[in-house]
């Protein structure tokens, strides 16, 4: 009982890490140790519906959203977890008022990586899936 006690621990603290890896490495712009924890059929949504979908497609968007907003930093305030999920609690730091804000995170598992995330913010904060759905529908038209 002890074991399964102590390696229920073990894989709490693996993803809380992968959550903090993940979010060092976006700030930093180092798409290699992200792809380390991130999955390949990732899936980013957030609360107003925007979706992305793969790997691939997250990184152009985190990219383009990266240097269109003056590359925005996520400060994490808590990381917690929750059921096997790791809730994240921070604010984007950047000169960008559409962006500037506080913002939680869901973070989901597979496979040993972060194979879903949910972000939340206010109500007109522009989030990466929002951006990447406007710029698609912009280059569509």
């Amino acid at each position: 009982m002890f074991m399964r006690w102590f390696k229920k621990e073990r894989l709490r603290a693996d993803r809380s890490e992968m959550v903090r890896v993940l979010i060092d490495a976006l700030n930093e712009r180092d798409y290699v140790a992200a792809r380390a924890v991130i999955a390949d059929e990732v899936v980013m949504k957030d609360v107003g519906g925007s979706t992305i979908r793969g790997i691939e497609t997250f990184f152009e968007a985190q990219e383009a959203f990266s240097a269109a907003a003056n590359h925005p930093r996520l400060i994490v305030d808590t990381v917690d977890d929750n059921d096997g999920d790791v809730l994240l609690r921070g604010h984007l730091e950047t000169g960008v008022r559409e962006i500037n804000g506080t913002s939680f995170w869901r973070f989901a598992f597979s496979g040993g990586k972060i194979s879903r995330i949910e972000v939340t913010g206010s109500k007109n904060q522009m989030t990466l899936p929002r951006f990447a759905n406007a710029r698609k529908a912009r280059d569509a038209a």
